[in-house]
């Protein structure tokens, strides 16, 4: 079923970039309901909670004019009475790794069954309410280059009430108060023919919470760090771990409390989870007087336990102003960590850390593999890779949590073919087949290396999606995708033959020739490693002939082959695919290595 024809998109009246967007909807209801299904989208992201509990996030990352509406089955969150949607949006306003930056809007449809064969709709439309969030400073800076801004949010405005009213289970300010009515406006009711709603195409996030252990603690100074320089800043201040008298009297009630005086150090609580997680961090605290927390996530720490909060220019960081008495905050984003670094510096009287923790989000999905074997070692291995696969498989498939977020070709057919093969699910390898088509309408055939936002050309990244297409058909049987993807896989390697040399080569220094955004790209197999990864290897950076390029190119010329075979079709390929084949071993096979 699709979002109903009479559903309008809504926001507020103006927008600005990284504004946060509350959308209200009260329903009473005559009975519980039999069943209930949503449907959403907002461009750039949303939380839905329903009667204050929180459902779902999305949506699963996209290109413009191509949108993916999410279904909820959302029966359970509702009752007899009065019942409330609310729906936290943001809208990013800047074109980051994930997504390429339009206008926002928010289009929701839900169809409720009630006993005796009645049925409810509700849609956004002009019933609905909007309010800007101005709990959240929009006025920070960006995490990085990829990634979207810096949280900082004052749980003292009363903005912040209608999260604490609406949203409590993951929010929470002081004593309950209801937010001023001046706060909510009409909305923005707009129509966008433009726009394509298309069915999320891979599985919905699942989302687990995990509290954290107790932490290790620091003492540190008491400045408070501008938010620009925040992570830097942090990473080389004055710390020392607490003495161990101190830690243990701090946690001895399996919490951490500690009662500051002004102007003693401030507190660094480090809390490790001992496994890399993605998800959003949350916290309960319970203060005497306001204060402020920073929190930041981290990968790695030093040999003296303090996370290490800084990595290629990276601010994984949230401000949250507290206020005298309960404070419950949840970070809006979605993050890679293994460390939750929590430091509060200007606190006077008690504070008591309730509740520290992270929501797990990743794909529905049932893994099904084992392995058991004699080998520690090998288990242990494989068990980190398995992990490192399901954190990567969320709403699509995502490559580095931490730092860039994006769906990359060449990391991307491993993960989809690699948890295709655990669960029996290869919705995310079909949703690659798919949005090869969209990215080519989009960039042309000589593709960027990451999907649906920021991203240069990878010319070896940009072959494998022919591979994709291929490798989807022979594992699923799927003949409908193929046919429908076949061309596109056709455009693709027909651009790559115009950057031939006579001899039948790909070399680099064609594609820099064209002067287009082609131009643009490199190899990522021979990239300069020291200036986009921490490593200290130097890059090739070719600018001939490149054997992993060629054979990426081979590859992609026996794909096609294949699947023309596949749909009947006579080509001259196994003439083109066997003079390759000779001029590579010409040029790069080493017989005395065997390489």
């Amino acid at each position: 079923m699709k979002i109903s024809s009479d559903a309008r998109w809504i926001w507020t009246s103006e927008t600005h970039p990284n504004q946060f967007v509350a959308a209200l909807r009260h329903l009473p209801l005559m009975a519980a309901p039999q069943r209930a299904t949503l449907r959403i989208f907002a461009d750039t992201k949303y939380k839905l909670y329903i009667n204050g509990q929180f459902v779902n996030a999305g949506p699963a990352h996209f290109r413009k004019p191509v949108v993916p509406v999410d279904a909820y089955e959302v029966g359970a969150f509702l009752q007899k009475g009065k019942n409330t949607i609310l729906v936290v949006a943001h809208f990013v306003g800047t074109t980051v790794k994930y997504n390429a930056v339009d206008k926002p809007g928010l289009i929701v449809d839900l169809q409720v069954a009630l006993p005796g064969g009645k049925h409810v709709k509700v849609v956004t439309d002009a019933r609905w309410q909007v309010a800007d969030l101005g709990c959240w400073n929009s006025a920070t800076p960006r995490r990085n280059w990829a990634m979207e801004h810096v949280e900082d949010v004052d749980l003292a405005h009363p903005a912040f009430r209608i999260l604490a009213r609406y949203a409590g289970s993951d929010y929470a300010a002081g004593p309950a108060r209801n937010e001023p009515a001046n706060l909510w406006q009409k909305p923005a009711l707009q129509d966008r023919p433009d726009l394509e709603l298309r069915e999320r195409q891979v599985a919905l996030l699942a989302w687990t919470r995990e509290e954290a252990p107790l932490p290790t603690i620091f003492r540190t100074n008491t400045e408070i760090h501008n938010l620009p320089d925040t992570a830097v800043r942090l990473d080389h201040e004055y710390i020392r771990p607490a003495w161990d008298a101190d830690a243990y009297e701090l946690t001895r009630g399996g919490v951490v409390r500690f009662d500051r005086r002004e102007g003693e150090p401030g507190f660094g609580l480090c809390y490790d989870f001992r496994h890399m997680c993605a998800g959003d961090a949350a916290a309960e605290i319970v203060c005497d007087a306001p204060c402020t927390l920073d929190l930041a996530l981290a990968e790695n720490a030093r040999t003296d336990g303090h996370p290490i909060v800084w990595r290629n220019g990276t601010l994984y960081y949230a401000r949250y102003h507290l206020v005298a008495g309960v404070n419950r905050v949840r970070f809006y984003h979605s993050n890679g960590h293994r460390y939750l670094y929590l430091v509060i510096k200007d606190a006077v009287g008690m504070v008591e850390l309730r509740r520290v923790s992270t929501h797990h989000g990743r794909a529905d999905l049932d893994f099904r593999d084992v392995l058991a074997c004699d080998d520690r070692v090998a288990e242990s291995l494989y068990r980190i890779s398995r992990r490192s696969l399901m954190l990567n498989t969320q709403s699509v498939l995502c490559d580095c949590n931490t730092r860039e977020q994006g769906a990359y070709w060449g990391d991307s057919l491993w993960v989809s073919d690699s948890v295709g093969h655990q669960t029996g699910d290869f919705r995310h390898m079909r949703n690659l087949c798919i949005s090869m088509t969209d990215e080519v309408r989009a960039n042309g055939p000589i593709l960027p290396g990451c999907l649906y936002g920021l991203g240069q050309p990878l010319y070896d990244f940009g072959l494998v999606p022919v591979e994709i297409l291929w490798r989807y058909y022979r594992f699923t049987g799927d003949q409908a995708v193929l046919r429908a993807h076949l061309d596109t896989a056709r455009a693709i390697v027909q651009a790559y033959r115009s950057f031939r040399d006579p001899n039948g080569l790909l070399a680099v220094r064609n594609f820099k020739a064209v002067g287009d955004a082609a131009g643009s790209g490199l190899l990522f197999l021979d990239h300069p490693g020291n200036t986009w990864h921490p490593m200290t290897t130097t890059g090739i950076d070719r600018h001939d002939y490149s054997s992993g390029l060629n054979l990426f190119y081979l590859q992609a010329l026996q794909a096609l082959a294949a699947m023309e075979r596949v749909c009947g079709n006579r080509t001259k390929l196994a003439g083109e695919i066997d003079a390759l084949t000779k001029t590579l071993r010409a040029h790069f096979f080493v017989p005395a290595q065997g390489l």
